[in-house]
């Protein structure tokens, strides 16, 4: 099952936390991928209570800045494409019932991770696996892939 969550209003990370907590409280294992740094400090706090989550986050903090510099910009592109490389072989290689990967759609729209490589992932993921991306825009090719594709607004 593969459940997107995107739009400009807050609250994709923490719709993130909650169901990620849930499936703890159900037993389920869960790996959470952070791919933007913005709140990695209290999401790591929080996660960190329980011992069948675990976190993986980006070695670098992201920055409009690093887009207009081509030498950091490529840097960027390596260690996201590394942290999604690592999530995937993590994921497949473990017993994990749940993956969110929150973020992705943000770092692909950026160019800083290919739109193949996690459509890739996505159509041959294991059917046992549910999976939250996340992302202020995505591209409808991946709304076909979800069971559900739910839009946060301002009010």
């Amino acid at each position: 099952m593969l459940g997107i969550y995107y739009g400009h209003a807050k609250g994709k990370t923490c719709t993130c936390m909650g169901a990620t907590i849930r499936s703890v409280l159900k037993g389920r294992c869960v790996l959470y991928i952070q791919f933007l740094r913005d709140e990695t400090v209290q999401i790591k706090k929080a996660l960190g209570f329980f011992p069948e989550i675990s976190h993986m986050t980006s070695p670098i903090e992201y920055s409009e800045d690093m887009l207009n510099d081509e030498n950091r910009k490529a840097q960027a592109k390596i260690n996201y494409k590394t942290l999604f490389d690592s999530a995937i072989m993590t994921v497949l290689t473990k017993k994990y019932d749940f993956l969110i990967l929150d973020g992705i759609f943000d770092i692909s729209e950026k160019g800083l991770l290919s739109e193949n490589d996690i459509y890739e992932f996505l159509s041959n993921a294991p059917d046992s696996l549910e999976i939250i991306c996340t992302g202020v825009t995505f591209n409808e090719k991946f709304r076909p892939l979800s069971s559900y594709c739910i839009e946060l607004k301002e009010t």
